[in-house]
């Protein structure tokens, strides 16, 4: 039983005496206890920071039964024109721009684009969908509504008068 006591201990030690080394280096001024825990707080931030780092650097993509479904709520809901637009010199964007494209077109849907666009002042992030006269809403901007909240996706609103009357246009801006 003491074997085994002893080896928990070395064990411990052994793994411990590293970041024990680290803590004592960095924070000379406090205890081991309290350097290990500013040594462990400091590595949980560059954690979140690297998970922060990799959903900016993901592509947003859209599954296939994320399109599968779009498809079904696209043909069982009220058509009109849409424009799809993301920015320009942007291809994460424009791949999911192609992608948002390509099932409102398998849809049967009155559908333009896709254009780019570039921002001189407030780029745009996440989607925007713009409108010509918010008094005039077209019909089948509840459709976009389904479609948005099944995709869990929030989009702000905007009006534009160079959305022609009757049209919407979805722009995928910059990753949020």
């Amino acid at each position: 039983m003491q074997y085994q006591s002893n080896l928990y201990i070395y064990l411990e030690n052994a793994i411990l005496d590293p970041f024990i080394s680290i803590a004592q280096e960095k924070y000379p001024s406090l205890t081991v206890d309290e350097g290990l825990d500013s040594l462990k707080y400091e590595i949980e931030l560059i954690k979140n920071k690297t998970i922060g780092l990799e959903n900016y650097i993901s592509e947003r993509k859209l599954s296939q039964s994320q399109i599968d479904r779009m498809k079904q709520i696209l043909d069982a809901n009220p058509k009109g024109p849409v424009i799809i637009s993301c920015v320009a010199n942007v291809p994460e964007a424009y791949s999911y721009a192609k992608q948002i494209y390509d099932t409102f077109k398998n849809s049967n849907w009155d559908i333009k684009g896709i254009n780019t666009t570039q921002f001189f002042s407030d780029p745009h992030r996440g989607l925007v969908i713009k409108i010509n006269d918010p008094n005039n809403i077209p019909q089948h901007v509840k459709t976009i509504e389904k479609l948005l909240s099944f995709l869990d996706i929030n989009a702000k609103g905007q009006h534009s008068k160079k959305v022609p009357v009757g049209a919407l246009e979805i722009l995928i801006g910059f990753k949020n």
